[in-house]
C-alpha cells in the first residue's frame, strides 16, 4: 500500500524520501530489465532510447518508455512502457509539481534517471547489443542525456 509524501518537506528530505519509495521498486525493476536484455534485438534497430515521463501535469505516477530506433521497424514494435510498477510509488502532494520554487518535478526526474541508470547497471545492461541512452521527456531534470551502455 502506498502512503502520501506530505508536502513541507526539505529538498533533502523529499529526495531521499522518494529514492527510498523508489528503493523498495528496485528488485522488481532489475527483473524486468533483465527480460528486456535477454530479449533478441531485432535487425533493424540500431539504437534504444529510454524516455522517463514524469506526468507533471496530471501528478500521477511517472513512467518509463522505451524506444527502438531504426528503419522498416514495425510500429506495433517501436515502443513499450517498461514494467516497472512505478504507480506503487509513495503519492506525492500536488505541491510538489506546482510549487517552482521548491523545483520537485526536476527532483523527481534526476531521482527517476538516477535510479533507473544504477538498476539498468545491476541489470548488466552495460553491454546490450546496440547504444542505449535515458531521457526525460519535456527537458525536465538537468537536461543530461544517461549514455547507458559502453557502445
Amino acid at each position: 500500500m502506498t502512503k502520501m509524501i506530505q508536502f513541507g518537506l526539505t529538498q533533502k528530505q523529499f529526495t531521499q524520501g522518494y529514492l527510498q519509495s523508489l528503493d523498495g521498486l528496485s528488485a522488481h525493476s532489475i527483473q524486468c530489465i533483465s527480460n528486456l536484455l535477454r530479449q533478441p534485438i531485432n535487425a533493424a534497430v540500431r539504437s534504444v532510447e529510454f524516455q522517463v515521463f514524469v506526468d507533471a501535469e496530471n501528478h500521477g505516477a511517472p513512467s518509463i518508455w522505451v524506444y527502438f530506433i531504426g528503419d522498416n521497424i514495425k510500429t506495433s514494435e517501436r515502443s513499450s512502457e517498461m514494467a516497472l510498477k512505478l504507480d506503487e510509488l509513495d503519492e506525492l502532494d500536488d505541491r510538489y509539481f506546482t510549487d517552482f520554487d521548491f523545483g520537485g518535478v526536476n527532483m523527481i526526474a534526476h531521482a527517476l534517471t538516477s535510479w533507473f541508470a544504477e538498476c539498468w547497471k545491476k541489470a548488466g545492461g552495460w553491454d546490450y547489443g546496440v547504444p542505449a541512452v535515458l531521457d526525460v521527456h519535456d527537458g525536465f531534470g538537468d537536461g543530461r542525456r544517461i549514455q547507458l551502455t559502453e557502445k
